[in-house]
C-alpha cells in the first residue's frame, strides 16, 4: 500500500539523516550553522532539519529535499569523519527513497501529489503552486491576464411566485493584454439551469440594445472601455470585442464591470415527480486570473434552509455545468473549495480583492429596487485558475 510505504520509508530516511546530522562534530541543528559546516546551501539544509523534526513521517517525506541534495550531505558529512555506518545507513535510506519516488509518483512532483491527498496542509501548498503554474502558463499563451475577475450573483424571489430573478455582476479588474495580438471577447458569461424562457435585461430591466448597456459605468476604468460590435451572419447573434487601441501590458490595463439581470432565472420550488430538482450557476474563466471571485448572494426568501453546494469542473466541451446531470461528477477536480455562511446585509460583503465592492452591490439593489439587508453572502472561492475551469453553484 502506497500510504505505508511512504510512512516507512520516510520514517527510515528522517532517522537516518537525524543520527548522520549528530554525527557531524558540533552536532550543527540550526540551518546556517549546517550550511556553513557542510558548505550546502541553507535552504536545502533548512528544508532537511524541518523534515528531521516532524513528528508525522508522511509530512517528513514532503518537506525533505530530494535524493541529490540529500546525497551531496551525506558525501559532505563523509569530510567530517563521522562513522561509515551512519553514512551507509543514510545513503540506503536515499536509495529507497528515490525508488519510492520512481515506483509510486513517477517524480517527486508526482509524489507529492499523492502526499497531498493524505495531509491537509500538503494540499494547499500542492494546489497552490500548481494553479500558479497553470496560470502562468495559460496567461502566455493567451496572451490576457487579470488580477481579479469577478462573478457575483443575486438571487431575489420573482414577481411569479414560482420562480427567482436573478442579477450577474462579470467583471475584471487590471485586465491587460500581455501579447498584441490577443483579443478578448467581452460578455456576461455566466449560465443558470432552468431558465429557458427566461428574459435577459440590463440594470433598468430594459432589452439589451448594445453590450454598454451592461457596463456598469461608475466601476470602470476612465476612459470607459470600449468595444466592438461583429454580427454573426444567419445567427442573429452579435459578438463583442474589447478595443485595446494597440496597448500593450500595464499600460492596455481595463478594468470592466458589467451586470445583466435574469428575469425567471431561477425555479423556485420542486415539483412532484421532477426529473430536474436543482437548480444552479455557473460562471466559466475565459482569462487566466491571480483570483476569481465567485459569490453567490441568496435572498432570504429565495431557497429558505437549503444549503448551496460548490463544484470546481473542468467543462472541457461539455460546457456549462447541470447540477441534474449525474454524469457531471466525472468532471469535478478535486480542488478544496468550500461554501461559508457570513450572515445577512451587504455591510457584510467585503471582498478584500475588489475595493469598492459593497458599493457595488449596493448599487444594483438600488436600481432593482431590492432591500440589500435581505440577502446572505455565500462566498465561494478565492483562487488562482489558469486553466478553463467552471466554477458551479447549485441548490
Amino acid at each position: 500500500m502506497t500510504l505505508e510505504r511512504v510512512t516507512l520509508v520516510a520514517r527510515e530516511l528522517a532517522a537516518a539523516f537525524k543520527d548522520l546530522i549528530e554525527a557531524v562534530p558540533g552536532r550543527p541543528h540550526r540551518p546556517q550553522l549546517l550550511a556553513q559546516t557542510l558548505k550546502i546551501d541553507k535552504s536545502i539544509c533548512h528544508r532537511l532539519l524541518t523534515a528531521i523534526c516532524k513528528g508525522d513521517p508522511v509530512a517528513a517525506a514532503h518537506v525533505i529535499p530530494g535524493p541529490e541534495p540529500l546525497r551531496r550531505i551525506t558525501r559532505a558529512a563523509r569530510e567530517h569523519s563521522i562513522a561509515p555506518s551512519v553514512a551507509e545507513r543514510a545513503e540506503r535510506a536515499v536509495q529507497e527513497f528515490e525508488r519510492l519516488i520512481r515506483e509510486e509518483g513517477g517524480d517527486r512532483a508526482g509524489l507529492d501529489a499523492l502526499i497531498s491527498t493524505w495531509l491537509p496542509s500538503a494540499r494547499r501548498r500542492f494546489e497552490s503552486a500548481a494553479k500558479q503554474s497553470l496560470y502562468r502558463g495559460a496567461r502566455q499563451l493567451k496572451g490576457l491576464a487579470a488580477d481579479v475577475s469577478i462573478g457575483t450573483h443575486l438571487i431575489h424571489p420573482s414577481a411569479d411566485p414560482r420562480r427567482c430573478d436573478g442579477a450577474n455582476i462579470v467583471g475584471y479588474l487590471g485586465l491587460r493584454r500581455i501579447r498584441p495580438e490577443a483579443t478578448f471577447k467581452v460578455g456576461v458569461t455566466c449560465a443558470v439551469t432552468n431558465a429557458p424562457g427566461s428574459r435577459v435585461l440590463t440594470l433598468r430591466r430594459t432589452p439589451i440594445e448594445h453590450p454598454r448597456d451592461l457596463l456598469m459605468q461608475r466601476f470602470c476604468s476612465q476612459p470607459a472601455p470600449e468595444l466592438i460590435v461583429y454580427y454573426k451572419p444567419g445567427s442573429g447573434e452579435w459578438v463583442y470585442e474589447m478595443e485595446w487601441h494597440n496597448a500593450v501590458g500595464p499600460n492596455s490595463a481595463r478594468n470592466v464591470i458589467m451586470c445583466d439581470v435574469l428575469l425567471g432565472a431561477m425555479r423556485r420550488y420542486r415539483e412532484p415527480d421532477d426529473d430536474r430538482p436543482r437548480v444552479g450557476v455557473t460562471d466559466p474563466i475565459a482569462v487566466p486570473t491571480r483570483t476569481f471571485v465567485f459569490d453567490l448572494l441568496l435572498h432570504a426568501d429565495a431557497y429558505p434552509g437549503r444549503d448551496p453546494q460548490l463544484r470546481t469542473i473542468e467543462g472541457g466541451a461539455r460546457g456549462p455545468a447541470d447540477p441534474n446531470d449525474p454524469t457531471g461528477d466525472l468532471d469535478v477536480l478535486p480542488i478544496v473549495e468550500h461554501v461559508e455562511f457570513m450572515g445577512w446585509g451587504v455591510e457584510r460583503f467585503r471582498a478584500e480583492e475588489i475595493p469598492d465592492y459593497v458599493e457595488l452591490l449596493s448599487t444594483v439593489c438600488e436600481q432593482l429596487g431590492w432591500d440589500p439587508h435581505e440577502f446572505s453572502w455565500l462566498p465561494g472561492t478565492r483562487r488562482v485558475p489558469g486553466i478553463p475551469i467552471l466554477a458551479s453553484i447549485c441548490n
